[in-house]
């Protein structure tokens, strides 16, 4: 999507803080007057509570307080009866604790939680909601009212406006996919997101609208939706999907450009986009969003907040970078902010401006004495056995480094896009997996990728680095990777640009045996039909609950590291790629596969049976193989392979005669450059018109890996032995290169035997 109309706005850069954790970590307070420049509260991970105001472009810090721990969240409470009188409120691990402007501490309150606050929403003393990664708690008057346990880890949180709802209405965006609606400790509603994880929510207008029900929320893979959460359940209005794909990170909403329909969206996202889109009004909410501005900052982004910072009278957009970076978007020109009158800039000349050089170095002279002391802290507080002694001699930055490190997984792409963030510059990573996978470099990147050639004997089967240029914060990188019977790691050391200590972070992820595959919300299409019953593997023996789900962990993306409370749990999976379902129940001694795809069947079959075996557990298998379902995949799998095939011998055609058509003995032979038929010069054409896409990573190759694999699971879940070696496998595979064995050939021949067999 492109800007229809543009929105001038130019990059001021504000100061520099610790490295941020979310979107509630820097708040704006209220304007005292109308268009007048707001102050900025800001909690970073290094325990520091801070106001700043920016004066004549200039941060001045009006509090600092040390509060020891990391600030996970901050927020402004706004007296009704005294709107003067701001508080500003913070989290950190199980306490909630306010302040006033001035830096005066005014409220403490200790939660029961277990964990540290993630998530804080307070409409005054006597009403606070706050939540960790998997527990919900509202208290009243400082006593617990009410209590939920989700089943998986809550990314955000918001809450209805109380001035127009009758009731508490908390909404929470958790790691499977739904947005929850609460009532008192109950689920009350629940809305399924297709594309995503949600990962931000917002109020509509940052007051829930009219009715205050209206509600929008960003997910992982850059999904931005309007959704009515009335009392019969939630409305989804309107869904936008960007090609880009990346996180949402943060929402807000403010009138940036002074329009006449309200304020606009602003968009903070993970690859660093900024983006802000102008939404139609509540009652025309049928149309979707315009994007009027887009600007890539190139580090991951914390927070968007639209206020007046930096100059009286001039909208902008206050962005804060997951390294700390704040800065603003702002519609004041430069020219504009430093524009002075003669006798000013003479005042300015003499004592003015003289103050304000000694309150810069003042505010220098203070970070510094900081900075020594936390220093000093945590030399003394390292024990010698986890410092080495070279660290002793370093600066604190080295000590402090943060790296953050994220893969998500793109169904439609098929492909693992992994984001390194360090706050320093990075120096090189390398990459190590030992599955055979394929590592790719995404283009913007500024960094150079070498991929180590490994011979077979060699267990790791990649090893590839990235050396990266100077000033190179974050990088990218795709991988793509077949599901086979086991699970692996791929690990990524990141060696950062620090002279002494030579220093590197260790960041693994787990790739599960049916990696690619995406965790899905219970549709129509999970009701198998009679007409096409789907295959099933059924696993008995004496493993308990904890290890049935310990072994769908390992082996599926995105199920809760915690084992749910239910009796028996039930997930739902697909495979875009090859368009097939997965069908998950276990409970104590009981694991159930459904599937219409016999291949993934068989790879948790070897995984379990591995992983029971190592903790001396017995199983027994019960596999029903049904052919209906199979011969629908097939039908569908086999054509695309064709249409590969033929596409890529296409593209090959068309380089051989872009090549013949520059050569010059060419047009020495013919005596006339242009020598091609109609037929020839379609087909040059053609295979421009259709490049493959970026984020098209299927091979020929890989399709018809997965249709022998097919075949060779039913025969094996058919009791038959060295399949892979049988004369049948190696006519099916020559009938997979020959683009003259049309699909019901294939399909009849795949199927020459009965199928249909119970084990």
């Amino acid at each position: 999507m492109q800007p229809s109309a543009k929105l001038k706005l130019q990059r001021v850069d504000y100061v520099q803080v610790a490295s941020l954790k979310c979107s509630n970590s820097i708040q704006l307070l209220s304007a005292k007057g109308v268009k007048h420049q707001q102050k900025v509260v800001v909690g970073d991970q290094r325990g520091i509570l801070q106001l700043i105001s920016i004066k004549k472009g200039e941060p001045f810090v009006d509090f600092k307080v040390e509060l020891k721990s990391p600030v996970n969240c901050v927020t402004v409470h706004v007296n009704s009866n005294e709107p003067t009188k701001e508080m500003i409120v913070t989290a950190t691990q199980q306490t909630v604790q306010g302040f006033s402007v001035k830096g005066k501490l005014i409220f403490k309150m200790d939660t029961n939680l277990v964990e540290p606050i993630q998530h804080l929403w307070m409409a005054s003393k006597e009403e606070l909601v706050v939540s960790n990664s998997y527990v919900y708690n509202h208290y009243q008057d400082g006593k617990e009212a009410n209590y939920f346990l989700s089943t998986d880890r809550i990314n955000a949180v918001a809450v209805l406006p109380l001035n127009k709802v009758p009731s508490l209405t908390p909404l929470l965006g958790c790691q499977d996919g739904n947005i929850y609606s609460l009532r008192d400790s109950s689920l009350r509603h629940r809305l399924p997101i297709d594309a995503g994880i949600p990962t931000a929510i917002q109020l509509f207008q940052n007051d829930g609208g009219t009715s205050g029900e209206w509600v929008i929320y960003g997910t992982s893979l850059g999904q931005i939706g309007l959704v009515r959460w009335s009392r019969a359940g939630p409305a989804v209005r309107w869904v936008i999907q960007l090609p880009s794909q990346t996180t949402v990170t943060s929402l807000d909403f403010y009138d940036v450009s002074d329009s006449v329909d309200g304020g606009q969206l602003i968009v903070g996202r993970e690859d660093g986009v900024i983006e802000v889109y102008q939404v139609p009004p509540e009652d025309d909410a049928v149309h979707s969003p315009t994007l009027i501005f887009s600007q890539n900052c190139n580090d991951s982004i914390a927070a968007v907040r639209g206020g007046i910072i930096g100059a009286d009278g001039f909208p902008e957009i206050l962005v804060a970078t997951q390294r700390g970076w704040i800065f603003g978007l702002t519609s004041c020109e430069s020219t504009t902010r430093r524009k002075q009158p003669d006798e000013v800039t003479a005042a300015r000349a003499s004592n003015a401006q003289g103050s304000e050089r000694r309150k810069q170095l003042q505010y220098l002279k203070s970070e510094v004495e900081f900075l020594e002391k936390q220093f000093t802290e945590a030399k003394n507080n390292k024990s010698p056995a986890l410092l080495p002694a070279s660290l002793e001699k370093t600066e604190t930055t080295s000590a402090q480094v943060n790296v953050r490190a994220k893969m998500n997984f793109v169904g439609q792409q098929n492909a693992y896009y992994i984001s390194v963030e360090s706050q320093v510059s990075i120096n090189f990573i390398l990459v190590q997996c030992d599955t055979n996978v394929q590592l790719m470099d995404v283009e913007r990147n500024l960094a150079i990728l070498s991929v180590v050639d490994h011979e077979k004997n060699v267990p790791s089967r990649l090893t590839a680095t990235f050396r990266c240029q100077s000033n190179t914060t974050r990088l990218e990188m795709k991988l793509i990777c077949a599901e086979r019977n086991t699970s692996d790691q791929v690990r990524l050391y990141v060696s950062p640009s620090i002279q002494e200590p030579r220093l590197a972070f260790l960041k693994s992820f787990r790739l599960g045996c049916l990696c690619n595959h995406v965790r899905c919300h219970p549709p129509e299409s999970f009701q198998w039909s009679a007409s096409t019953p789907p295959s099933s593997l059924t696993l008995r023996g004496g493993f308990s609950q904890a290890d049935a789900h310990n072994w769908i962990v390992s082996c599926l993306p995105n199920v809760p590291e915690k084992v749910p409370v239910d009796e028996e749990i039930h997930f739902y999976f697909r495979n875009d790629q090859w368009q097939s379902k997965l069908d998950v129940q276990y409970r104590r001694g009981e694991i159930v596969f459904l599937s219409d795809n016999v291949v993934a069947l068989s790879h948790v079959r070897d995984f379990i049976s591995t992983e029971a075996t190592t903790k001396s557990i017995q199983l027994t298998m019960n596999a029903e193989v049904t052919w209906e379902a199979t011969e629908i995949l097939l039908h569908h799998v086999h054509p695309q392979l064709l249409d590969l095939i033929h596409r890529r011998q296409r593209t090959a055609l068309a380089l051989a005669l872009q090549e013949a058509a520059t050569d010059q003995l060419a047009l020495d032979a013919t005596g006339d450059a242009d020598w091609m038929t109609a037929e020839l010069r379609d087909i040059v054409l053609a295979a421009k018109e259709n490049q493959p896409s970026n984020h098209q990573h299927t091979t020929v190759e890989q399709y018809q890996n997965f249709l022998l694999d097919l075949f060779a699971s039913h025969r094996e879940f058919l009791g038959e032995l060295e399949v892979r070696s049988s004369h049948k496998f190696s006519l099916l595979a020559n009938m997979l290169a020959d683009t003259a064995v049309r699909t019901e050939a294939f399909v009849e021949q795949f199927r020459s035997d009965d199928l249909s067999t119970v084990v």
